[in-house]
């Protein structure tokens, strides 16, 4: 198992995983800016990994999010989680 894994199933099994809930918020500019604040929190924290709650609707703040991650330097990886409305980030 390599670190990138062992981390995804750590993230996986952690009840207490830091949450960054963008669901609800009122427009994608503050969503966006919310996602990047809560993410530096998260690596500033020294955290591994975070759950990012977007809800599944029309896909939209999804895609938008996972574009962000893509090119977010502090970001190993990430993946949509099973349900489809969250989405796992490796810091």
């Amino acid at each position: 198992m390599n670190d990138k894994t062992a981390k995804f199933f750590a993230a996986e099994i952690d009840p207490n995983i830091y949450k960054i809930d963008l669901h609800g918020d009122i427009n994608m500019e503050s969503a966006m800016e919310k996602l990047d604040r809560e993410l530096l929190k998260v690596y500033n924290l020294g955290l591994n990994y975070c759950l990012i709650i977007h809800g599944i609707g029309e896909g939209v703040l999804s895609k938008k999010v996972h574009e962000s991650l893509r090119t977010n330097p502090i970001v190993e990886g990430f993946k949509l989680g099973e349900d489809g409305g969250s989405t796992l980030v490796i810091i």
